[in-house]
């Protein structure tokens, strides 16, 4: 089925309908064309019974075609005024989906998102997972994440944003990187552009993230162009709007020649004036990188950290008298204390953790945060019948704290959130919401979950 619309609004209203089981075969491709040229592409996730029948949609999706440039997904792009899809340009919108599907495709001029005070975030719809670019600018925490606009299993990986200015209080922004012909988006970090490179701005954001051209498709017809077709690299883009708006820098790419190397935290360090990046390459490896200019990079030291598994970051932290380490840490929260100095990581101690349980997971740092570490992380849950999969944890400070073994990690919740704070007997401290119980152990050593 094809349907061509005539453009009148800013936003494409796409309808979604929660369906078990979706993260397996049940989906169909969705392609949104301009002049013959893909603008997106998705797999959504569709019941054809469902869709004949009367049963509403259990959400709608927003995507910006007005403004949008036509052809955003091709490698050689650079964006133009005169490319840009204009009101009252047709576009093309295909797929093997019933009638009814394209009978209830809208148009908004504003998003129907809203505000809402949540403690633990949540996107409004679909699938979200790590949180990605992290960054603090100008008084909003930006919070970047992984997210599917267009269900709510993992697929179609994009990148949602939100922003807060107290932790209490989330607004969504929407979805600013999308699937393009080179892949699906996955995790990465952010980073000020102080220096000025790629000639850009220096109050420009950079963003780091991972293009995977070779991510899973599990169903039984052809797959879209942004799945198995390519390699796993490392890509950036910028915002010239304070985070607001994205836009792919169309030459930059970091192959480090593994298949499944992701998620790349880059950030500089001042002892050197250069430029760092932790990235993971494959199995337990990592690897640390180091440039001038974030263009051209050079591996320093290789990794190799059983169990350890994607999502790395490095960082330093210290104590109130002025003691500092630096912290290597995976996605599942172990983590090693050490000393870095620019290009290699030298072990301290053992290796430690983080949680104590499986939902915490891929947490990240803000950058361009001024005498603090404060992180946050994914919280795993399986879909109940809400509009929306994941949460994302409360933040929390990272301190350095010494013990018989060493140095380690001591967590506590972020110092926004003392009001919703509660002290147990035994030193513990809680935050719990209608949904999610946070707690932190006496020692600030160990952080559960219960939902």
């Amino acid at each position: 089925m094809t349907k061509v619309i005539t453009l009148r609004s800013r936003f494409l209203g796409i309808p979604v309908w929660n369906i078990p089981g979706e993260e397996n075969e049940n989906k169909e491709r969705l392609t949104i064309l301009k002049d013959g040229k893909t603008v997106y592409e998705f797999l959504l996730p569709i019941s054809k019974d469902s869709v004949l029948t009367d049963r509403k949609p259990d959400f709608y999706d927003y995507l910006q075609v007005i403004g949008v440039n036509r052809n955003r997904f091709y490698p050689d792009y650079m964006t133009k005024a005169d490319d840009n899809i204009r009101s009252g340009d047709e576009i093309m919108i295909t797929g093997d989906l019933p009638d009814r599907f394209f009978d209830l495709v809208t148009e908004v001029d504003i998003l129907p998102y809203y505000e809402e005070c949540l403690l633990h975030y949540h996107a409004p719809f679909g699938f979200a997972s790590d949180p990605n670019g992290l960054i603090f600018d100008k008084g909003l925490w930006h919070i970047y994440h992984q997210h599917n606009p267009l269900g709510c299993g993992w697929g179609n990986m994009s990148w949602g944003h939100a922003v807060t200015e107290d932790f209490i209080h989330y607004s969504f922004e929407g979805d600013v990187l999308f699937p393009d012909e080179l892949g699906v988006i996955y995790s990465g970090s952010a980073i000020k552009n102080d220096k000025g490179c790629f000639g850009l701005p220096k109050d420009a954001i950079l963003y780091f993230y991972t293009c995977a051209g070779n991510a899973p498709y599990r169903g039984k017809k052809e797959p879209p162009f942004n799945y198995r077709r390519g390699k796993s690299v490392q890509r950036m883009a910028y915002s010239l709007d304070g985070g607001k708006t994205l836009v792919k820098y169309p030459g930059f790419e970091l192959d480090l020649k593994r298949s499944e190397s992701r998620d790349p935290k880059v950030f500089f360090f001042r002892e050197s004036g250069v430029f760092v990046m932790i990235v993971y390459l494959e199995r337990n490896s990592f690897a640390i990188l180091r440039s001038e200019n974030m263009r051209d990079w050079e591996k320093t030291q290789e990794l190799d950290l059983v169990p350890m598994w994607e999502c790395p970051d490095l960082v330093e932290i210290s104590d109130r008298s002025g003691n500092r380490r630096w912290a290597l840490l995976s996605a599942d929260g172990f983590y090693y204390m050490g000393k870095f100095d620019g290009c290699r990581f030298s072990f301290e101690g053992v290796m430690r953790g983080l949680y104590d349980d499986r939902v915490p997971y891929a947490g990240q740092t803000f950058s361009n945060v001024k005498g603090r570490t404060v992180a946050m992380s994914w919280l795993r849950r399986n879909n109940t019948g809400e509009d929306f999969t994941g949460y994302l944890s409360v933040p929390r400070e990272l301190s350095l704290d010494r013990d018989e073994y060493g140095y380690y990690i001591r967590q506590s919740f972020a110092r926004e959130l003392d009001n919703f704070v509660e002290d147990e007997e035994d030193g513990g401290l809680l935050i719990r919401d209608i949904n999610i119980t946070e707690r932190i152990d006496a020692q600030g050593k160990r952080l559960s979950v219960k939902f």
